[in-house]
């Protein structure tokens, strides 16, 4: 008589292993997980008003799907991985984006617009995140390429467009081949531009956010090239950093020129020199067909407050006079009228602040503020090791992006764009997986010699 084998004690399913179970969720968190990344990269600006300003956006449908699959797998195996402990530096900033709208609610009245500003910090910071608090001791097994490949084709996508987008606006081809003014009415982002000036904004809502997803690209697979070199590799970097420059955001183009010199200086010297060699060749074919289609005196125009820093002329620049003569003391004396920051978004009050440091300082004072140094030096601690003979290409990653966020939180707030909270979360998971994803027989071996 043949017996059955006995189902796992640890499974809530009789008959069940708590691993094949437990396996199949992963997978189908991962799909929703590669969506939610898609749909952030095409769809954010899009989705529909369900009352008042509150909207529900494409990618939300994909993060609350995430939210929910963890809960559900969180009742049935009350588990957290240990990839928690990776993650550690997000939980004070994303606790305040959550918790300091629904104080509102209780402390101001601030009712429907607290609670909307609460959940859409949920819907931004949980998908990544509770993928790895569930399964982030399966680093091995997740779709790291599948990302790759989504980026790639996002930036190739963005790069076409945007250059449509250019171009359109120069009358050299008709604005009908510009598809995303198709699907302009499902718009639900107020910054949502289809054409903002010279300037190339892609599938995202402004070239700033289009700026943002560039860098990253650069600043994520100059990160891989350091370990595995190639030349698909470079060529997607050569085109991620002639993405940036479409979009003509100034503080993105000083971001990737620091961090651009700090991976030469840092890196070995042979390397060094032959990237800066084909960097600059096929760079100075890329800027030869920009001229001569475009025009690079959009481009220059642009840029002039960057060599002209020694005029004290270079304060007429309109973006940034209004924000340093009026806009930010304004608010800066305004926010005494409340002492304990405005809880929800200061935007609501005062508009648009056009600056990240100011932001949270003006939302949460000091504890809100300090909750982004709490994230911003373990990122830059991380980064230490690039001055190490094995360096780890995730913590590379993460000193680039602190460099850029150190820089751009004086004008912009990237920390509420959703990739970037995508990527830094799974750019420190992956950096605290370093060692446990060598070689077995390097590890074998170091326990050995130990």
């Amino acid at each position: 008589m043949s017996k059955t084998a006995a189902p796992s004690v640890s499974s809530p399913y009789p008959g069940i292993t708590n691993s094949v179970h437990i396996g199949d969720i992963r997978r189908v968190y991962e799909v929703l997980l590669l969506c939610y990344l898609f749909s952030i990269l095409f769809f954010y600006p899009h989705g529909f008003f369900l009352f008042g300003s509150a909207a529900l956006r494409v990618p939300d449908l994909f993060s609350i799907s995430c939210i929910f699959l963890g809960v559900a797998t969180l009742l049935h195996r009350p588990r957290l991985s240990r990839g928690i402990r990776n993650i550690w530096p997000i939980f004070p900033l994303a606790g305040c984006e959550i918790l300091f709208p629904l104080v509102a609610v209780i402390a101001t009245g601030a009712g429907v617009a607290g609670i909307s500003n609460s959940l859409r910090m949920v819907l931004i910071w949980a998908p990544m995140a509770m993928y790895i608090l569930l399964f982030g001791h399966r680093y091995n097994t997740f779709p790291h390429k599948r990302i790759n490949g989504i980026f790639i084709f996002a930036l190739l996508a963005n790069l076409i467009l945007g250059i449509m987008q250019i171009l359109s606006q120069l009358g050299v081809i008709s604005d009908i081949l510009i598809i995303t003014k198709y699907i302009e009415p499902f718009v639900v982002d107020e910054h949502y531009r289809i054409f903002d000036g010279f300037r190339a904004s892609g599938f995202f809502s402004t070239a700033n956010t289009l700026g943002i997803f560039g860098l990253i690209l650069f600043i994520h697979f100059i990160s891989l090239y350091e370990k595995l070199p190639s030349r698909t590799l470079f060529i997607i970097i050569t085109l991620s950093s002639i993405l940036v420059i479409f979009t003509l955001s100034r503080s993105t183009v000083l971001a990737l020129i620091l961090i651009f010199t700090t991976y030469l200086l840092t890196t070995n010297t042979n390397k060094s020199l032959r990237f800066i060699i084909s960097f600059s060749a096929l760079f100075s074919v890329a800027l030869i067909i920009i001229n001569y289609y475009i025009g690079l005196d959009i481009i220059t125009k642009r840029f002039e407050i960057f060599y002209n820093l020694e005029s004290v002329e270079v304060l007429s620049d309109s973006s940034l006079s209004s924000r340093t003569r009026d806009k930010w003391p304004h608010i800066y004396s305004s926010l005494r009228e409340y002492p304990l920051g405005t809880m929800t978004p200061p935007g609501e009050k005062f508009g648009v602040i056009d600056s990240g440091y100011l932001t949270y300082y003006a939302q949460g004072k000091w504890p809100f503020l300090l909750s982004f140094f709490f994230l911003l030096v373990p990122l830059l601690m991380n980064g230490l090791g690039i001055f190490s003979r094995k360096r780890n290409k995730f913590k590379l990653a993460l000193f680039f992006l602190s460099i850029y966020l150190a820089g751009a939180m004086v004008v912009l707030i990237p920390l509420r764009t959703p990739l970037v909270i995508f990527m830094i979360t799974y750019w420190l998971w992956s950096a605290g997986q370093s060692r446990a994803t060598r070689p077995m027989k390097q590890r074998v071996e170091s326990v050995k010699t130990a």
